[in-house]
C-alpha cells in the first residue's frame, strides 16, 4: 500500500503549489486538485488494491498475525496439471511455503481469517503469492506512466515522449535477481488456488542483455495430485480453546491427509 501511495505522491508533487489545497491524504488531494488521470489510473489499479488493503489494514489496525504453512508431499511425487503445459512431476521431497493471517471466526475458533480466506479454512501459497505482487509491480508502473504523461500534458501543457526509453537504474541489478528468482519457482500452488489466474514470469539472461515477459493475470492451473503432510504455526492462549487449522478436515486429529 506504501507503494500505491508514493505514486498519488509522484501525481501530486506535478502540480504547482496550492496554498489552498490542504488536504493531508495524497489520493484524497489529487481529487480536491482535479489531476486528470488519478480517477483513470485508481480504477486501473482498484483490483489489485482491493485485494491487498484488506490484508494490511487488519495488520496495522486490528492486530493481525502472519502465519507459516508448510505442504510437503508424502510417499508419493506431486503431480501437476496445467491447462496450458505439460504434466509436471515434482520431487519426493517437494514443499510448498505460505501464509494466512489469523482472526477469530464466527462460532469463536481461531484461525484463517474467514474475510482474507475462503471458509476460514485455506492459506496463500509464497508460490503464487510473490509472483502476483511482482507482475502487479510491473503493471502498476506502466498505469502510473500513463497517468504522468495525461498530467503533465494538463498542467504544463508538454507532451512527454511515450513510451520513451528505459534508463537502467542503480537497483537494477537487484529488480533482476528478484525476477530471475521469482521466474524460477516451481508450479506449485494451494488448493484454493487452482482456479485463480497466475501471472506468468519468464527471465532470461544472456551475456549482452536480460529479457523479462510478464503475463498477466495469466493461465488458471488445473490441479495436482498426490499425498501430501501439512505443518502450520498457530499460537496458542489461556483463553482460546479451538482452533481452525488450514485444510484440516478432521479438527480432532493432530494430522492430516490432503488429497
Amino acid at each position: 500500500m506504501a507503494h500505491i501511495d508514493d505514486c498519488y505522491r509522484i501525481l501530486k508533487v506535478l502540480h504547482p503549489y496550492d496554498s489552498s489545497n490542504q488536504v493531508k491524504y495524497n489520493d484524497k488531494w489529487l481529487d480536491k486538485a482535479k489531476n486528470p488521470a488519478k480517477k483513470d489510473f485508481e480504477n486501473n489499479i482498484k483490483d489489485y488494491k482491493n485485494l491487498l488493503s484488506p490484508i494490511v489494514n487488519k495488520i496495522k489496525h486490528n492486530g493481525g498475525q502472519l502465519r507459516s504453512i508448510v505442504i510437503y508431499s508424502r510417499d508419493r511425487r506431486i503431480v501437476t496439471k496445467p491447462i496450458r503445459k505439460k504434466i509436471q512431476i515434482f520431487p519426493r521431497d517437494a514443499r510448498i511455503v505460505g501464509y494466512f493471517l489469523e482472526g477469530v471466526h464466527p462460532n469463536g475458533n481461531i484461525g484463517p481469517d474467514i474475510e482474507i480466506h475462503p471458509n476460514g479454512k485455506s492459506a496463500i501459497s509464497l508460490n503464487r503469492d510473490l509472483r502476483y505482487h511482482f507482475a502487479n509491480l510491473y503493471r502498476i508502473g506502466r498505469h502510473l506512466k500513463k497517468a504522468i504523461v495525461k498530467t503533465v500534458r494538463h498542467v504544463e501543457t508538454i507532451d512527454l515522449p511515450y513510451p520513451g526509453s528505459i534508463r537502467h537504474t542503480s537497483c537494477q541489478y537487484d529488480l533482476e535477481s528478484i525476477a530471475e528468482k521469482i521466474s524460477n519457482l516451481p508450479s506449485l500452488f494451494y488448493q484454493n488456488e487452482f482456479d485463480k489466474e497466475t501471472p506468468d514470469i519468464q527471465f532470461y539472461r544472456n551475456p549482452k542483455d536480460t529479457e523479462l515477459i510478464l503475463e498477466t493475470p495469466g493461465p488458471r492451473y488445473m490441479n495436482w495430485e498426490g499425498e501430501v503432510a501439512i505443518s502450520c504455526e498457530m499460537q496458542v492462549d489461556p483463553v482460546s480453546r479451538t482452533y481452525q487449522l488450514p485444510y484440516w478436515q478432521n479438527q480432532s486429529n493432530s494430522r492430516s491427509v490432503m488429497r
